[in-house]
């Protein structure tokens, strides 16, 4: 797990002096080591978090020489998962390999099958890989975006890196925020990942599952290689075999292969305590020889919020007994959230409220020497875990054939979800079977805002939906927050607060072939006899105490920062709503964002509140990124 940068000028030397500043900007993402490698106009930089192999030969960015000679370089972000028996089929090809690491299984696969690897590999991943002798860049992003890909492309240059931020620090970089981008994150903060436009004029995101090819007219070829619903389609009518634990099992067994320990980011819900399980359960069976699974991995870390009612300390400590796990429990309050603001909002650099929960989690991590967390990100997105997914269910009972039965189920369902007793209102029934298309794509209106929101992405999601439209509304409904919406925000996130502190995370969750065989079974299968994500549950049963399989309430990571609002981090709040600079922004209209701002102080807007933090964030991350940008175009004077 790394941050890699490249630079392909056109037809002008790269200077190591930028290349330097690019690269180094993501030494928190691979603090252990650094490289670059320059071939006249072609730079590559790689900062390294040492995982698989440690040794000194693994470092990036690495060349390989194929049996018939020809040489290959590349810079890696990720981990395949599926190294060990990549390998073994590439040897009897007749390649060698002169480390144990993934990175130089990962450019012999391309070397050998060609863009074709993509398919085979089975991980997380962003790589660029330059072959000299074609004067050609390719570059790929995994299936599901869990590793981050960005570019820069004009008609001098052709650049990319694992982070925003890192653009900052090219020379002559023109900082200018897209305004229409930002607005679309602050009306809805799950809108900004499905495009290829960023917050960044001109910086573009590798969309997941796609790939990038350039040659010497450096014209960036974008192509999908990856759609979860045509291998969904391709799967219809056919026996798969494995089932949904088989795979879940093999998932966790693959991504335990490291050479340093492992630890668990446990929130006390089903899915990560399900990984945890799961690690314990693979553990529990025999060592396949040469199969790098990490031995030292029973540790777990967890957010605590005494006395909150979004506190899940309890049900971690019953986790972590039950498995024999130690758990180190990580006390947050509202003061330390503001002392560590101003690192966050760079280091995070994304549009979104606070999360600076994990945030400190993952630092929790780091300072106990670990630099892998396995995490349950997935589960609800895959198999129906949000309090709106019993909902959706609710269209398929009703719709074309009324089901009374699944009606009450489901409607129960999600009460229990609630927590502290809430009930809050259903819609009615003949409103829902009016909403059988996926409301995802829409965007609340804001008389805050005074930039025009832009919707981008809707005609892809129907492009895919198409493809599955014999499929229950709650799977193309669950396709819409795994591929387009919830998940890929999460993803962004936690890839970010993870990496500030040079953490890997591991989503056994997020396996291909889980992905397909859920997305293979019918909703009725996912939310079903009073429950959610079934399959999961019916997986975990009798790995972990009952309390934890069969509970129903649902709280997720959260902090009480509607507790912390009410104490001294409301001055913060204040402060900035009243800067100068907040005030004269183009983007939203202040006035009436101080106005909510006391509405919600007088609790009589409570709802109001993530809009809010999300001004307040956005504000500051413009700020810092400007600050950062002056900085270091001042060195190039």
């Amino acid at each position: 797990m790394c941050g890699i940068a490249g630079i392909w000028n056109n037809n002008q030397a790269v200077d190591p002096f930028e290349l330097d500043l690019f690269t180094d900007s993501l030494i928190h993402r691979g603090p252990d080591a650094r490289g670059t490698f320059i071939d006249k106009d072609l730079g590559l930089g790689h900062r390294r978090l040492s995982i698989l192999d440690l040794a000194e030969s693994a470092n990036g960015p690495l060349q390989y020489r194929t049996p018939d000679g020809r040489v290959f370089h590349i810079t890696y972000n990720g981990e395949i998962y599926n190294f060990v028996e990549l390998r073994q089929e590439l040897e009897t090809f007749g390649y060698s390999f002169s480390t144990h690491c993934d990175t130089e299984v990962a450019v012999a696969a391309y070397a050998h099958w060609g863009e074709d690897c993509q398919r085979r590999f089975n991980g997380m991943w962003a790589f660029a890989v330059w072959d000299p002798v074609q004067r050609s860049l390719f570059l790929s992003r995994d299936r599901f975006g869990i590793k981050p890909l960005y570019y820069y492309a004009s008609n001098e240059r052709f650049a990319f890196a694992s982070e925003l931020k890192a653009f900052l620090h090219l020379k002559g970089f023109d900082l200018e925020f897209n305004e229409k981008i930002l607005a679309r994150s602050l009306a809805n903060m799950f809108l900004a990942e499905p495009d290829e436009p960023t917050y960044l004029s001109r910086v573009n995101r590798c969309l997941p599952g796609h790939c990038i090819k350039l040659g010497d007219d450096r014209a960036p070829v974008i192509t999908r290689w990856w759609n979860t619903a045509q291998e969904v389609k391709e799967l219809e009518g056919k026996d798969e075999g494995s089932t949904f634990s088989d795979l879940f099992f093999d998932a966790c067994r693959i991504r335990m292969r490291s050479d340093v320990p492992l630890a668990t980011a446990l929130s006390g819900g089903l899915d990560s305590s399900s990984v945890a399980a799961g690690l314990a359960h693979v553990s529990a069976q025999a060592n396949t020889q040469n199969d790098y699974r990490a031995q030292d991995w029973r540790h777990a870390f967890v957010a605590s919020f005494p006395n909150a009612p979004t506190d899940e300390t309890k049900f971690a400590a019953a986790v972590a007994e039950h498995l024999g796990i130690q758990l180190t429990k990580r006390v947050m309050s509202g003061d330390e959230l503001v002392e560590n603001l101003s690192d966050f909002f760079y280091t995070f650099e994304e549009v979104y409220d606070l999360p600076i929960v994990g945030w400190l989690v993952y630092r929790e991590i780091s300072k106990a020497g670990f630099k892998i967390s396995m995490d349950g990100h997935g589960g609800d997105e895959l198999l129906g875990g949000y309090h709106h997914h019993p909902i959706i269910a609710l269209i398929d009972a009703a719709f074309p054939k009324v089901n009374l039965n699944r009606i009450r189920s489901l409607r129960q369902t999600y009460y229990d979800a609630q927590i502290n007793g809430e009930r809050p209102g259903l819609p009615p029934l003949r409103h829902l079977v009016k909403k059988r298309h996926p409301d995802a794509v829409f965007i609340s209106k804001h008389n805050w805002l005074e930039v025009e929101p832009s919707e981008l992405f809707a005609s892809k999601l129907y492009s895919d939906l198409d493809t599955l439209s014999e499929s229950d509304f709650l799977t193309q409904r669950l396709y819409s927050d795994f591929h387009y919406t919830i998940l890929p925000t999460i993803l962004r996130n936690f890839d970010r607060l993870s990496m500030a502190h040079g953490i890997e995370i591991r989503t056994p969750l997020m396996d291909w072939r889980l992905v397909v065989k859920a997305f293979s079974t019918p909703g009725s299968e996912k939310i079903a006899d009073g429950y959610t994500k079934l399959p999961l549950r019916k997986t975990a049963n009798g790995l972990l105490p009952d309390s934890i399989t069969w509970r129903t309430s649902k709280i997720g990571l959260n902090s009480p920062i509607e507790h912390w609002l009410k104490g001294d981090f409301s001055q913060f709040f204040d402060d900035t709503i009243n800067a100068s600079e907040f005030k004269s922004s183009n983007i939203w209209n202040s006035k009436t964002i101080k106005s909510t701002w006391k509405q919600y102080l007088s609790d009589r807007n409570p709802g109001s509140l993530p809009d809010l933090i999300r001004f307040v964030h956005t504000h500051h991350l413009i700020q810092v990124f400007t600050a950062k940008w002056r900085e270091v175009q001042a060195k190039y004077r």
